[in-house]
């Protein structure tokens, strides 16, 4: 078996759209984002997805949780919030947990799926914290 390198990937996005959106096209656009890092993670040779996921505050106590564990599967979300509300920005956390996918890598593909995403909703992103991967590297066999 291939000694796979764990090299953890978080950071802080911020999310900007020209209109509100519901917390349903939040929920869409944001579960597509994280599907597609599950996606472009699992073409790469040697590569085994531990978990793929996103956290935003939304509202007063709200919340949009997603989590991606396969390419094969679709996002499981959880949303604590009124879905009547409407947001023009969000903040997601995310952390992802590749096997085999250095941190530049996983720097690389986060930030062009996001900016195409973002884009293709007329929208922008900007992030306001990156993990550094001096702090954490791990080697599993």
């Amino acid at each position: 078996m291939t000694n796979l390198s764990l090299e953890p990937y978080s950071a802080v996005i911020e999310w900007q759209f020209q209109e509100p959106l519901s917390v349903a096209n939040w929920q869409r656009i944001l579960s597509s984002f994280l599907e597609n890092l599950a996606q472009e993670s699992a073409r790469l040779e040697n590569t085994v997805i531990g978990h793929i996921k996103g956290f935003a505050s939304i509202g007063e106590d709200g919340f949009l949780q997603i989590s991606v564990v396969s390419a094969d599967r679709p996002a499981t979300v959880t949303i604590q919030e009124n879905p009547k509300e409407e947001y023009q920005h969000l903040s997601l956390t995310i952390n992802l947990l590749v096997y085999g996918l250095p941190f530049q890598r996983a720097r690389e593909i986060v930030k062009h799926s996001a900016d195409v995403l973002a884009k293709s909703e007329q929208g922008s992103i900007t992030f306001s914290r990156i993990s550094d991967p001096s702090q954490s590297s791990h080697h599993h066999e």
